[in-house]
């Protein structure tokens, strides 16, 4: 059976249209995993530097209590009011890309789900996948409100103490409960270390399955 010319042409050009597409996707995919892994090592190595910071500070103002030296004492307290507030903007901003991810993993699962309606196993398995991202992306965003908070109410109670602290009046109860906190802040950067490393494999995982797929449609499209 012969075909008409325009609908030959549009037998051939649908095809090579989906397969832009396609490429089109794939290509963006492969940047943003680019920017995230850059993102992931930038936000990793921050970190790391945030938690010697602070067991710096810490270290040093405990040394200063110990020998009684409220020059060096004031000095770390001096240091740790600047580490706050630093840690505080970077708490925030982590919690808005958090926030942001959330919404994009949102919009992918949305997208997969529509996909999976009417298409077959591949998309199906795509839908799980997608479903899984947003399921850690909803639990990173909820950890990263939650440091946030605990942050801004360690900094409350640091403050506090302040004026205590800054007339040479503290208490042996008040020394004790802001050296508690001091310790709140190392554990909690160490945390974020932790979360980091976590957060990194699985980036892994979704960039090896980015990447699964990209192999797939390659195949698909020499068919």
């Amino acid at each position: 059976m012969k075909l008409a010319p325009a609908l030959f042409t549009l037998a051939l050009v649908a095809p090579t249209a989906a397969s832009a597409q396609d490429s089109a996707g794939n290509g963006r995919e492969a940047v943003h995993n680019a920017v995230e892994r850059a993102r992931d090592n930038r936000q990793s190595a921050d970190d790391h530097v945030d938690l010697i910071r602070i067991a710096d500070i810490v270290r040093d103002w405990e040394a200063a209590v110990a020998a009684k030296d409220k020059a060096k004492e004031k000095a770390a307290d001096l240091r740790l009011q600047a580490w706050l507030r630093q840690e505080l903007r970077e708490e925030r901003r982590e919690a808005g890309q958090a926030a942001a991810e959330r919404g994009q993993a949102r919009a992918e699962r949305d997208r997969s789900r529509r996909e999976a309606r009417s298409g077959g196993a591949k998309d199906r398995a795509d839908l799980r996948d997608d479903r899984r991202d947003l399921r850690d992306d909803r639990r990173d965003a909820r950890e990263a409100t939650v440091e946030v908070a605990v942050l801004k109410k360690t900094a409350s109670e640091l403050d506090e103490l302040a004026p205590a602290f800054a007339k040479g009046t503290a208490t042996a109860a008040q020394y004790t409960k802001k050296r508690t906190l001091l310790r709140s802040l190392i554990r909690g950067e160490r945390r974020e270390v932790r979360q980091d490393a976590q957060e990194r494999r699985e980036d892994r995982r979704e960039r090896k399955e980015d990447a699964r797929e990209r192999r797939e449609d390659r195949r698909t499209r020499r068919k």
